[in-house]
Parts: C-alpha cells; structure tokens; sequence
C-alpha cells in the first residue's frame, strides 16, 4: 500500500453551455404571460394559442338582443327615441341600432354606435405604445339586464326588455331578467283648428274641399253607394215640439237620401193655413 492521501472532493467543473443557461435564467427571467404580450407576439407572427377560439366557435351566430329608450333633452320638443342592443356572444362586441317611428323626421340610418367592445367606464384615446387594457374593463354579456342604464357616448341608454333568446339564454346562465317594463309616454294632444264655418256657395263637401285640401279638389262621390241606394228615400212626418199657437197644425216631411246621405225638409200644403208651404 503506498499510503498516499488523497486530496477531498470537488464539484465537476461546469461547461460552457451549462454556465450560458444559468446565466440566461438569473439575467433574463420569463415576462409573465400578460394579454399584451400575447397580442404583440401574435401581431408578429408568434405561434400562441388563440384562447378566444373555442368562445367564438361555440357560441358564434348567438346574439342577445335588449330593447332601450333614450330621452332626447337635445331638441325643443322632448322625445323619447327607442333603440336595439345586440350583443354578440361570440366576441364580446356590442352594436347597437336606432329604431324610426313612422313620421319621425329622422334620416333612417339606424347604425348608431358600431359594433365594437364597449367599456364600462370612460377609457381615454390610446396610443400606439399605450398598454391594452384589460378584458374585464369591457362589458360582459352578464353585465346587461332589464333595467339598467349603461352611458355610451355621452348618452343613456334605459334597457326595458329582451327578446325571447336572450330570455333563455339568461336562463341557462342561472339568472332571470326582470319582466318587461313600460316606458311609453301619454299621449300628446294635438290641438285642431276649428273648421270654418260654410260659406253658402255651393255644396258643404265643395267648400270643405278647399278647407282640407291645400289646392281644391273636386269632391268624390261613392259610386257603388249611388249605384244601390239611388232612388231610396226615407222619409219621416215631423211637427213643432213646443209650436207657438198658429204653428200647431203645421207638418214637416224629413226626406234621407240614402245615396249621399242629404237631408231636405218639405212643409206640404193644407187649407186654409195661412202660411207659405213648400222648402223649409
């Protein structure tokens, strides 16, 4: 035995690839996986899986759709304007479409805002080198109901009802909408002018023809009327309710033509009256 001490042990020398990774790890640490990382890197051409993927194809063509008012201060008269929310399931985006009452006055262009994320709260311009903002600043489909205001634009929007999908869909979520509200106004009456009174030329449809109508027109008769009725007359016997002493014996024959629906009066004549008979 040549009883020669051996010096201790010592750790295996590192090699140069071994030594790079360790540096790689405590120089450079992974960047959390944020929303903003994974859009730049998808605007660049990175490989990421598309999360949203599996939403929109589950629920693509599925819309929510919430009925709205708008009370319009903007104009002299008030006017309460109804509107249509569709909220797409898919994407998460809102569009919303003005409905025009009949003889509104309105161009009808119905898109009022386009469909897009709409956020909860006021959100400033962004910049191209402004982080994104988070998803949850945006509205989800669970954060609309019947009832609710929500602002958009610098306008409020009264939601009152949805339709009958989003009812059930609403439903399979395990929340119940409220039922439908009313937000009908009374009532406006619009005061009409008097109708002048007759003026004696001609018929009463002649001088009403220039009374309804900007440029007179010529009064139209029924014809299928005039047809069956022509020639049928009823007529009725009539006398003075609280006649004056020499009017009690006198009598008034009531002619209704049926064709036109006149009137005229005839006193026929008797013996010794004393009173000129005939039109009255």
């Amino acid at each position: 035995v040549l009883k020669c001490e051996q010096a201790p042990n010592t750790e295996v020398p590192e090699d140069t690839f071994a030594q790079t990774k360790k540096e790689s790890e405590i120089a450079g640490a992974a960047m959390p996986r944020s929303y903003e990382k994974v859009y730049r890197e998808a605007m660049l051409g990175g490989g990421q899986a598309n999360e949203r993927l599996g939403q929109f194809l589950d629920k693509d063509r599925k819309v929510c759709r919430f009925y709205a008012v708008m009370d319009d201060l903007s104009t002299e008269q008030y006017e309460r304007r109804p509107f249509t929310i569709f909220y797409f399931i898919s994407d998460d985006t809102i569009e919303i479409r003005e409905q025009y009452p009949l003889n509104c006055g309105r161009d009808n262009f119905p898109i009022f805002f386009k469909r897009g994320r709409v956020a909860k709260d006021s959100m400033p311009v962004l910049g191209p080198s402004d982080p994104l903002p988070s998803p949850d600043v945006y509205y989800k489909v669970d954060d609309l109901y019947v009832g609710q205001t929500i602002r958009l634009v610098n306008n409020d929007l009264f939601i009152y009802d949805a339709d009958a999908f989003t009812r059930e869909y609403f439903k399979s979520i395990g929340i119940d909408l409220a039922p439908k509200r009313d937000v009908r106004l009374p009532e406006k009456i619009v005061p009409r002018p008097p109708t002048p009174p007759y003026t004696g030329y001609g018929s009463w449809d002649d001088s009403m023809g220039s009374v309804l109508n900007l440029v007179p027109k010529v009064p139209k008769k029924d014809m299928q009327k005039l047809l069956i009725n022509e020639g049928k007359v009823l007529r009725f016997l009539a006398a003075f309710s609280n006649p004056e002493p020499e009017d009690v014996s006198r009598r008034f024959v009531f002619n209704y033509h049926l064709f036109d629906d006149t009137l005229s009066i005839h006193e026929p004549p008797q013996r010794n009256l004393g009173i000129v008979t005939g039109k009255f």
